[in-house]
């Protein structure tokens, strides 16, 4: 049996309205779908919250999880 290979879906940055085509970038952007600009981002908009993206446990928080330009959340 033989399988054709279809074209694969651009993985695409998780922030809002943020069309970087990540295929391109390091594993760690493709791991988490951010682009750079949004990793480094003080402010994200995502589902409509302002949010930022915690370095330490790769996941997005409301600012009030970070204590003022912080890259990693409280917990962590």
């Amino acid at each position: 049996m033989s399988y054709t290979r279809t074209a694969q879906v651009p993985l695409l940055c998780h922030v809002d309205d943020c069309n970087v085509d990540l295929s391109s970038l390091k594993e760690y952007h493709q791991r988490f779908r951010i682009c750079d600009y949004h990793l480094k981002a003080e402010i994200v908009m995502r589902e409509g919250i302002p949010q930022r993206f915690c370095q330490q446990c790769g996941r997005f928080h409301t600012l009030s999880e970070f204590d003022g330009t912080k890259r990693s959340c409280r917990a962590r």
